[in-house]
């Protein structure tokens, strides 16, 4: 009898065992992020926001700024608030999630909504030579950025 419970208790136990590992793995897989993009090398670091929504950003309350790092989180200034969360590129195709932004009131709350827009219509980046451009889905240019010294 003790035979039967012990060879039971074996098969439970890997069955457990392997059950726990599988989990494990499927946890891991789900947290990591994937960038892929020939685009992230020239993509990453500090870029000044010149334009968002066909609209300039002079007048703002602090110099508009938007920072990509090669772990696929970003952070900036929309000219009053900072903002930060993530980014997963594979081509030129973006997305942005896990967008948070601190909540106070300026004087260029007009500059910030027009930014905010912007990173939410987003679809695609594309390095030039004289910055980067992101695009909505239809093309249209959405922000325009310039390349900061680090």
């Amino acid at each position: 009898i003790f035979e039967i419970i012990i060879k039971k208790t074996r098969k439970t136990m890997r069955k457990t065992i392997i059950m726990t590992l599988t989990g494990i793995m499927m946890l891991c897989s789900c947290a990591t992020k994937t960038i892929t993009s020939d685009n992230l090398a020239a993509l990453t670091g500090r870029w000044a926001i010149v334009e968002a929504m066909q609209q300039g950003v002079e007048g703002a309350d602090k110099a508009p700024f938007i920072q990509f790092k090669a772990d696929g989180q970003i952070n900036g200034n929309a000219s009053v608030n900072s903002f930060f969360g993530g980014f997963t590129m594979k081509g030129d195709k973006v997305d942005f999630s896990n967008l948070g932004m601190t909540r106070m009131l300026g004087k260029s709350m007009d500059i910030e909504t027009n930014i905010s827009q912007a990173l939410d219509n987003a679809a695609t980046i594309e390095v030039r030579k004289e910055g980067a451009v992101m695009k909505d889905k239809d093309g249209n240019i959405v922000m325009r950025l310039k390349r900061q010294a680090e």
